[in-house]
């Protein structure tokens, strides 16, 4: 069970990658938006939900925006991610 602070940390980052996730619903279709960018805000959600993953595991991770690095962390740790994503949500 993760600490009050972890499980805040966690739902902090969740709320925040939603809101990436929510511009890029609002930009998929409209074909002037370059390529860059929503993918810009699709590295942002991953790395976002990366984090709140670890965050719930009370993982130490560093700054950083290397999705790689993150998800090498959820490996090591030997991190069940679709547990992760239920815990997180509740």
């Amino acid at each position: 069970m993760p600490s009050p602070e972890a499980h805040e940390l966690a739902l902090l980052l969740v709320r925040k990658a939603e809101g990436d996730e929510a511009i890029l619903d609002r930009l998929l279709d409209d074909h002037d938006v370059p390529d860059d960018v929503l993918g810009f805000h699709v590295q942002q959600a991953v790395e976002k939900r990366l984090k709140a993953v670890l965050a719930l595991n009370e993982v130490e991770y560093e700054h950083t925006h290397n999705v790689s690095y993150l998800t090498a962390l959820i490996e090591q740790q030997d991190i069940d991610l679709r547990d992760a994503a239920r815990r997180s949500s509740g």
